[in-house]
């Protein structure tokens, strides 16, 4: 088992969760999986036998806030198997830590160029990875809604030779 844990707080649903993202198989498919946890510090043996996405292809970096005491989990969509979109980010919302199913599952982030207004594309530098697309995606809640998005790219806007992160403003409608 590999991954970043996450834990998640809120009195309605668990003290704490851990988000744990099981190995890239063979036929290149992951999925995330769940424990409950008090202290948070280490990986379980038994989160891979609590696989909690039904996702049919690879996704991966996980990441878990609370909103509308609903658990959100926000992942990659890689090859974009499940959104249409290779890269795309994709957002499974359920009110189980146990349970994302992906018929409930919506787009939760586009390619960074959906974002990135009155860019001069002649600076960009490619540094690493064929699409403009963010890695490592999160979320910052503030009073209880997702405010800020945020995550690394592999592209430079400004033509600099280091990944840069970039942060973005929610406009929840």
């Amino acid at each position: 088992i590999f991954g970043i844990f996450y834990a998640v707080k809120s009195p309605k649903i668990a003290p704490k969760i851990q988000i744990a993202h099981t190995p890239e198989s063979s036929n290149h498919t992951s999925q995330s999986g769940f424990d409950w946890c008090v202290t948070c510090k280490q990986p379980d043996d038994s989160v891979g036998e609590n696989l909690c996405t039904d996702n049919i292809a690879k996704i991966e970096d996980a990441t878990a806030f609370v909103w509308n005491d609903k658990i959100c989990l926000l992942t990659d969509d890689n090859y974009g198997t499940h959104t249409g979109i290779p890269g795309a980010g994709l957002l499974w919302i359920s009110g189980r830590p146990d349970r994302f199913k992906l018929s409930a599952a919506q787009i939760g982030f586009l390619y960074s160029t959906n974002y990135a207004k009155d860019v001069d594309w002649t600076k960009v530098k490619r540094l690493y990875g064929r699409d403009f697309k963010f890695e490592r995606p999160g979320i910052l809640v503030r009073d209880g809604k997702p405010a800020y998005f945020y995550g690394a790219s592999g592209f430079n806007l400004n033509g600099g030779e280091t990944p840069e992160s970039y942060v973005l403003k929610i406009n929840l409608k």
